[in-house]
């Protein structure tokens, strides 16, 4: 990766790039991840370069390169020491699912003046660009004495345009992963007919439920331009308004995206916080008919099954979650109780412990007495005297 300088009377700015980090777990596939990467350091040059009144001047074959290492480690000494330098270094990381991270880095002299870092979904990393760019402009005036003005407007469209055509160029690559991000952006881009095709691809042929899910969001953007605006304001009616108004708008959306795991995680919530307790775990139920590990939706429905007395089920909710890997320390609290109240008392010990080790900070120890069964070890003293220990210290290990 070339080096670019612009030269002003009074100060220099070095442009190394920014250095591309690639994720195998991406949702994005790897070529794609470095080619698009490739755009934003273009897009992010150009508008210093470019701009009125500075000169550029093209660096040497010896800047070149490859490595983290040596991009951090490039200073030019040879200049005016009259002119403040100043060089924009830092990565493009990507991240979970579609997710990347811009991290921008600010030297002045030899030193790390500035770092930020911006965290978008892939689609979304070129609207903030402008920000980026007036973000790295507002700290050289601040800490130039020139002055310092660029345009930092970005030309969306076009810069849609050039990732479709990469995506569209490469027809070695059939992947779920490059149906998938080429749907991302031609649903961005408002070609609806072809982010369907490719977003329906992956949903009949993707073995990842998480990437499946996600199509269901962008196909719900798609189909109802206005669908996802209705989903905040959903959202926002559940969880800081009044639920019971967000429930038909979240049965219509459910209409338009009928597999949609979070929209009927939602209706589940709105149904619970308006009273309707018999709906509200229907839809928790339904939502794990199309994603069985959707921790979120066993986790309600176990509360809402403990609270109509069905506490069989409500075990069964507490243990999937802890076959998962997702329990914490209020679940294991729960599926304590629903074991005492069903007479399994033998297994209150070990849930007491996990209890114990994962409520760090001890909010549940005024709670933890309700699930002490007169048979439990945590009562009992040792039979050596020189061992024996409090009640308390039996109970949290003081």
């Amino acid at each position: 990766m070339d080096s670019e300088k612009i030269t002003t009377p009074q100060m220099k700015i070095e442009i190394p790039g920014l250095i591309v980090e690639t994720s195998k777990q991406s949702f994005v596939p790897e070529w794609f991840q470095v080619q698009f990467s490739n755009l934003l350091n273009e897009i992010i040059k150009m508008h210093f370069l470019e701009s009125i009144g500075i000169k550029k001047e093209e660096s040497n074959q010896d800047t070149k390169t490859d490595s983290m290492e040596e991009n951090q480690e490039y200073v030019s000494f040879n200049e005016d020491v009259d002119l403040q330098l100043f060089k924009i270094t830092g990565f493009i990381k990507y991240e979970e699912k579609s997710q990347v991270s811009i991290q921008i880095l600010i030297g002045k002299g030899d030193s790390i003046k500035f770092s930020r870092t911006y965290t978008y979904e892939i689609d979304g990393i070129i609207n903030v660009l402008p920000e980026i760019i007036e973000n790295i402009q507002d700290f050289i005036k601040r800490n130039a004495s020139s002055e310092f003005n660029i345009d930092a407007e970005v030309n969306y469209k076009q810069c849609l345009k050039e990732v479709i055509n990469l995506l569209q160029e490469n027809t070695d690559d059939d992947s779920i992963e490059k149906h998938f991000i080429t749907g991302m952006f031609l649903a961005k881009a408002g070609e609806e007919e072809k982010a369907l095709e490719n977003l329906d691809y992956v949903i009949k042929n993707s073995a990842n439920p998480e990437m499946v899910q996600d199509c269901y969001k962008l196909v719900l953007s798609v189909k109802a331009k206005k669908s996802m605006k209705d989903l905040d304001s959903a959202q926002n009616e559940v969880y800081n308004g009044d639920p019971a108004k967000a429930v038909s708008l979240i049965e219509s959306l459910i209409q338009i995206t009928p597999k949609y795991t979070h929209l009927h995680f939602l209706l589940g919530m709105a149904l619970k916080k308006s009273g309707q307790l018999e709906k509200s775990i229907q839809a928790f139920k339904n939502a794990l008919e199309i994603d069985a590990e959707h921790v979120l939706s066993c986790r309600e429905l176990a509360e809402e099954l403990v609270s109509m007395e069905k506490l069989a089920e409500a075990e069964t909710m507490y243990r999937k979650i802890i076959q998962l890997g997702q329990a914490n320390a209020t679940d294991y609290y729960n599926l304590g109780m629903c074991l005492k109240r069903l007479g399994k008392v033998k297994e209150l010990d070990e849930v007491i412990e996990k209890i114990k080790e994962l409520d760090v900070e001890g909010k549940l120890d005024s709670y933890i007495f309700n699930l002490f069964d007169m048979g439990s070890n945590f009562l009992k003293d040792d039979n050596e005297p020189e061992k024996k220990k409090s009640f308390f210290g039996r109970l949290f290990g003081k």
